[in-house]
């Protein structure tokens, strides 16, 4: 089965995985957190999710698209869209402290 022919819920892991490595690098000093992402929208509203409003970090965009979700309530989301089709998982642990440390980057700038 090519990655076509799988779902978002079922291709996002390993997504995530290859965009927690790029981020390990932001936060080593390797590489700079806008050579990765495309824009970082504050306050941004997504009408079809309760947990909104939140700001998003857009990593890629068109197809495949992905996002990492920063939640006024907290939570921490990675999103991952393809075509009409689309997955979020919410981030806990050690995931969830790189996102925040990417995240205590951004409101540097």
């Amino acid at each position: 089965m090519n990655k076509k022919d799988k779902t978002c819920k079922e291709r996002i892991q390993d997504s995530w995985e290859f965009t927690k490595n790029q981020l390990k690098e932001v936060i080593s000093g390797k590489e700079s957190i806008w050579n990765l992402a495309l824009a970082w929208d504050k306050d941004f509203h997504e009408s079809f999710t309760d947990l909104s409003p939140c700001d998003s970090l857009c990593l890629s965009y068109g197809g495949p698209a992905d996002y990492i979700r920063f939640y006024h309530n907290g939570q921490i989301s990675y999103v991952f869209q393809d075509w009409f089709d689309g997955a979020e998982i919410f981030l806990s642990g050690e995931d969830f402290k790189l996102a925040k440390e990417i995240k205590d980057l951004l409101y540097e700038y």
